[in-house]
């Protein structure tokens, strides 16, 4: 039966050494076109985005696709890649590009997610969603959803500080100084 997905590999040092398994991602997803990738600073955590297109059996046609995140950890003991928690993020709609940014704090422990097509507050408004590890229910928590203004694409990209304090986000439609010029947002995370 073919595979309709991708693989992920990760190399590490000078020499291009792969480093664990090559990651499977999952039946009827792939890669889009501003998909976003980030590894842990140790480079033991990664979180990977891709498109799932669900498909209409009975009409033959794919749909339009949903957006999801998985987050993996290196197993030193087995050097393979295993799914951290049981549950693929996703987005709050179809088509709202979640993932398209992805930042991680040093430890791996808060992802950042950015949705710049999410329509939760407006149109093409955008969202990034915050997530943290809860070591001892092993699942990613929702952490807090920061929302944009109409037609700004909040979320297009997102930065991390190491330490995972402060949030770095990116808008580049936002219309604040003259159409389309852009701004940034920096906030600041509490209770990390």
């Amino acid at each position: 039966q073919p595979f309709n997905g991708y693989y992920v590999r990760i190399l590490g040092d000078e020499l291009q050494q792969q480093v664990g398994n090559a990651i499977r991602v999952g039946e009827n997803r792939s890669l889009f076109s501003e998909n976003g990738l980030v590894l842990s600073a140790n480079g033991t955590i990664l979180a990977v985005s891709h498109a799932r297109h669900p498909r209409d059996d009975y009409n033959e046609l794919w749909i339009t696709p949903l957006f999801e995140v998985d987050i993996y950890r290196l197993d030193p003991s087995t050097a393979t890649w295993r799914s951290m928690g049981n549950i693929t993020l996703q987005g709050s709609t179809q088509d709202d590009d979640f993932g398209m940014a992805l930042a991680m704090n040093d430890e791996g422990t808060l992802l950042a997610v950015g949705a710049p097509s999410d329509e939760t507050s407006s149109i093409k408004a955008g969202r990034v969603a915050t997530f943290q590890w809860d070591d001892e229910a092993g699942q990613w928590l929702p952490f807090a959803d920061l929302l944009g203004e109409a037609d700004s694409a909040f979320g297009s990209s997102v930065a991390l500080l190491p330490s995972g304090n402060q949030l770095l986000v990116g808008a580049p439609q936002n219309d604040m100084n003259g159409e389309d010029s852009g701004q940034a947002f920096l906030y600041t995370v509490v209770g990390v």
